[in-house]
């Protein structure tokens, strides 16, 4: 049997997770060059790429957290869990499609839930993101999607790069950004040190810029970390509460608390008032005005 690995001297597992179906495109590239930088310092690497791979969307049944039965999804994601949890850490990467990471990176994200009671599993794990895009205007949720299903998978993010270059493995005409990819690969493998990224006005915990405006103040909305907007000489700049970066909604603590105080509550409160819901919802349910193809 081939070892799923590329045995070297290991230093590190590192693991790669293509989003884009594009054989050798800038996603692919970008990837392999990462892990090129991390096999350089003597990890063992391997990738998936996920859209060769049956990953079935979430039919909400919740089985998975009310019942803890395994999910009822006969597809490869089981599988893929288990390379994630045999890597030490994982780079994820997707092109932008209309404006945000392509669909195949929610779906992956969107059955992390199913491993919600498990992701003790992937406790001190790693990843980074690589996003591709062709115009700096037309991306802004790319890093957000791909961060957040870092972060639903348990993992601390260590570098986010973003590239634009819109034809297939354009992006190596870039030196700067082969460069970059090549360097996360070392960071990932324990042999750099990570960048550091506080004056950027990236939030240090997700690694995006997004601000959700609400009556309370401003929030990350990927970790929820309070924001402090500062204008300075013309500038805006972004400050991050040191309290809310430490107990970002990511942690395992808080996740916990989000899975038990209000997923798996809503169970009982939902039973509480079955006969009411059902009663009412009965003339949704003889609606029927579906249309079908031929």
């Amino acid at each position: 049997m081939i070892n799923f690995y590329h045995d070297r001297d290991m230093m590190r597992k590192l693991l790669g997770l293509l989003g884009s179906a594009r054989k050798n495109g800038n996603t692919e590239v970008l990837i392999k060059e990462a892990l090129m930088g991390a096999e350089e310092v003597g990890a063992e690497t391997g990738m998936i790429r996920l859209t060769d791979l049956s990953i079935r969307p979430c039919t909400g049944c919740m089985a998975c957290v009310f019942r803890n039965e395994g999910c009822r999804i006969d597809d490869d994601l089981e599988w893929i869990f288990e390379k994630m949890v045999e890597a030490d850490a994982i780079i994820i990467g997707a092109p932008t499609y209309y404006l945000g990471a392509c669909a195949t990176i929610k779906l992956f994200t969107d059955r992390a839930l199913q491993f919600a009671t498990r992701l003790d599993r992937m406790h001190g794990k790693v990843g980074a993101s690589i996003a591709v895009a062709g115009l700096p205007e037309w991306d802004a949720f790319t890093v957000p999607i791909l961060n957040t299903c870092l972060l639903a998978y348990n993992m601390r993010i260590e570098r986010t790069l973003v590239a634009y270059a819109p034809g297939p493995g354009e992006v190596l005409l870039d030196d700067k950004v082969v460069e970059s990819a090549n360097s996360i690969g070392k960071v990932l493998a324990g042999a750099a040190e990570p960048e550091q990224q506080n004056s950027t006005g990236l939030c240090p915990v997700c690694r995006t810029d997004l601000v959700r405006i609400t009556e309370k103040g401003a929030v990350c909305p990927v970790c929820n970390a309070k924001i402090t907007i500062r204008l300075e000489n013309s500038s805006i700049r972004l400050e991050y509460d040191a309290n809310s970066v430490v107990n970002h909604r990511w942690t395992e603590e808080n996740f916990e608390a989000h899975l038990n105080n209000w997923i798996r509550a809503t169970e009982k409160k939902f039973k509480a008032r079955f006969e009411e819901i059902k009663n009412l919802s009965q003339k949704y349910r003889e609606f029927d005005r579906w249309i079908e193809p031929p």
